[in-house]
């Protein structure tokens, strides 16, 4: 499964995950994926990591 998204390195995507009771959806760049780790860029400055068990769905653009 990891490979299949080391593909989306660099591109943009949604990401649709849960916090806590919430579901989030966040707009982003996609910076690098390790393990469970995957690092991604909002606008200018903004980094964030979501841990990919709390992940729902990636789509890319």
């Amino acid at each position: 499964m990891m490979e299949m998204l080391k593909e989306l390195v660099g591109q943009k995507v949604t990401i649709f995950s849960n916090a806590g009771d919430q579901s989030v959806q966040e707009v982003v760049r996609v910076e690098a994926i390790e393990g469970q780790i995957i690092k991604v860029q909002k606008g200018d400055r903004e980094v964030m990591y979501f841990n990919l068990q709390h992940v729902r769905l990636i789509k890319p653009f």
